[in-house]
């Protein structure tokens, strides 16, 4: 598996606009899809938090695709230097769009 993709395996933390603590953990991962869970903190809007069990694409970027069942779309960039990923999230309703810049969780 290439390096860029293998590099996603793991648990990653960041905060999506700045507020909303973020986890992602990349369970399995090959050159077509990861098996993941992504949580989000309790604030406005989303009073429980909350957590998804999911299965995403994996793209040229490389890049890690979701759709979750609200028609919200997940997208998480590896940066060049497998470090960082880049986040982003669109809500189908409302058009809102948030970031989150991850980094590997105890690092």
């Amino acid at each position: 598996m290439p390096k860029e993709i293998a590099a996603f395996s793991g648990v990653w933390e960041g905060k999506w606009n700045g507020l909303i603590y973020t986890i992602l953990v990349v369970e399995k991962i090959d050159t077509s899809k990861a098996e993941i869970i992504i949580s989000l903190a309790e604030i406005y809007g989303y009073p429980q938090g909350g957590y998804f069990y999911a299965t995403t694409k994996v793209l040229l970027g490389p890049t890690l695709e979701w759709i979750d069942p609200d028609g919200n779309k997940y997208t998480y960039e590896m940066d060049k230097g497998l470090k960082k990923i880049k986040g982003f999230m669109e809500e189908k309703a409302t058009g809102a769009k948030l970031w989150t810049y991850m980094s590997r969780r105890g690092k």
